[in-house]
């Protein structure tokens, strides 16, 4: 049987901000059209319609593919919506190339988005009950019960234990995030675009010991859409489009933090990246253009040495010796997270997922 690579033929995506400034459905359909409107497709072709929730950490949307199938007017043969933490958006782009390699869609849209959550500190009790509510939920009856309100405590051990285990400072970890903000400088997407130096990230308020806020990723709002195609019928749109030459995904049974070994490595990062580059037929010395996302502090670091541009403990002189930014290795910047890894051409990259798929735009075109 002969699959379809598939094709990323248009895109559309708003700026990331603090909080959404329209209504969710209106912000939707205006960035799906966009989408649309880059890959030239007219709204009658789409057959496929795959979204993340409305909200991962905010308020639920029940049955949200529904509505927005209904809002969008999408007449489709295959409708979902998927979540699973940080590689949600990915999922759902994952499901839209297997509808179009199947046979199942001839176009389809993954939409992605995220809404700060919203607590209404001016009523106590309705602020402590969501939270206890938001907490079980994320982190379990035994980690919720125990006080585990978010989950940078967990990345913050693993920090620690990067830094004691590879005898790496805390000004040679922070320098991440001063090389990812001079990567955001210039986005006109980015939320976060004012240079910083070491000083200020270490003069930043402490989240957890050793990690800074300006080593957290932000709490943003945000919605991008693809539209996801193969080849031949993007031909017969003419849409240029992006193939999808590799895709990598493995799971480790863990939920933020591995019950056993090691917790300064990301099987799951080094397993699928393995996977996506040998589909590709590719080599990690290829990579151009890299979209990592190092949620906080160290695991910047980590995930660059678990996906092979670096070796083992070696991410801090990796960094320091320029070979992550223009002019070295490769250019990396920060997208969503440690699960999955990916790689397109033409330009072809490595990338983890977002909610949303707030880089894709960036590095298709």
């Amino acid at each position: 049987m002969n699959v379809p690579q598939p094709v990323i033929a248009g895109v559309g995506a708003i700026p990331v901000t603090r909080d959404l400034t329209r209504p969710i459905p209106d912000l939707c359909a205006a960035t799906v059209k966009a989408a649309l409107d880059d890959a030239g497709v007219d709204a009658s072709e789409v057959d496929g319609l795959f979204v993340t929730p409305a909200a991962i950490s905010s308020e639920p949307w029940m049955m949200f593919a529904a509505q927005m199938g209904e809002y969008l007017g999408f007449k489709t043969k295959a409708l979902a919506a998927l979540e699973n933490g940080g590689i949600t958006a990915l999922l759902a782009l994952r499901a839209a190339m297997d509808a179009v390699q199947l046979g199942r869609c001839k176009v389809a849209v993954t939409l992605a988005l995220d809404t700060r959550p919203r607590f209404d500190m001016a009523h106590f009790e309705s602020f402590i009950r969501q939270a206890c509510f938001t907490t079980m939920a994320l982190h379990g009856p035994f980690n919720g019960l125990m006080g585990l309100g978010a989950p940078v405590p967990v990345y913050a051990m693993s920090h620690q234990r990067y830094m004691h285990e590879f005898n790496v400072s805390e000004e040679q970890v922070v320098m991440s995030s001063v090389r990812l903000r001079e990567h955001a400088v210039d986005h006109p997407w980015a939320q976060f675009r004012d240079p910083i130096s070491v000083d200020d990230v270490l003069g930043s308020k402490e989240l957890s010991p050793p990690i800074h806020i300006m080593q957290a990723a932000g709490i943003s709002s945000g919605v991008v859409a693809l539209v996801v195609t193969n080849a031949e019928t993007a031909r017969s749109l003419g849409a240029k489009g992006v193939t999808v030459k590799g895709y990598g995904e493995h799971h480790h049974p863990s939920h933020f933090v591995p019950r056993r070994g090691s917790i300064t490595r990301f099987e799951s990062v080094e397993v699928a990246g393995k996977e996506a580059l040998s589909q590709a037929g590719v080599s990690i010395s290829d990579i151009d253009v890299a979209e990592v996302y190092g949620v906080f502090g160290a695991t910047e670091l980590i995930l660059y040495e678990d996906l092979g541009f670096c070796s083992k403990g070696e991410g801090a002189h990796y960094l320091a010796d320029g070979r992550s930014t223009f002019g070295g290795d490769v250019v990396i910047i920060r997208e969503q997270a440690d699960i999955v890894a990916m790689l397109r051409d033409p330009e072809t990259s490595a990338t983890g997922n977002g909610a949303p798929l707030q880089e894709e735009p960036e590095a298709i075109e």
